[in-house]
């Protein structure tokens, strides 16, 4: 099962970061263009958060369900802590990726508080390039001591 999560998670980081991408690029043209705020921003604004969302579930699931550094976390603190491999999968990957998911909800609450449309769109723009940037600097990309694949084929 956790090398199935680790497939899918793997894979949903690219729908998340492409969709965090247009949507950015999205928006700033919207707020450049002045156009009307509407329907389609809200309900794509809840599809990106609904993809965040699952991506953050199956990184929780696992992180409690079969990571081996969490597994060392918590059987040998000072030695998952004191390499930079473990620490990364154990701490800072996840408390990054849950900062970025807590960025982006109070981000599109005030853009949805937002009246005027320009607003809105400039504070979605914002929110969803830092929620992008966030994620960006906790990705274990290839070339990394802690890295991985760019792209997962197998289980």
């Amino acid at each position: 099962m956790y090398s199935s999560l680790l497939l899918v998670h793997s894979w949903i980081r690219w729908v998340v970061l492409l969709s965090a991408l247009a949507l950015t690029f999205l928006f700033v043209r919207g707020w450049l263009t002045r156009r009307t705020w509407g329907g389609s921003e809200n309900a794509q604004l809840w599809i990106f958060s609904q993809t965040l969302l699952y991506q953050g579930l199956f990184g929780l699931l696992l992180y409690v369900g079969g990571s081996p550094f969490t597994k060392l976390l918590i059987s040998a603190p000072s030695t998952a802590l004191s390499n930079p491999v473990p620490l990364f999968w154990s701490v800072r990957h996840p408390l990054t990726m849950l900062s970025s998911i807590a960025v982006f909800f109070v981000g599109r609450y005030l853009t949805l508080k937002k009246a005027h449309p320009q607003n809105k769109f400039r504070s979605a723009a914002l929110t969803l390039a830092t929620t992008m940037l966030i994620i960006l600097t906790a990705v274990p990309w290839s070339g990394l001591l802690y890295g991985r694949s760019w792209f997962r084929w197998t289980l």
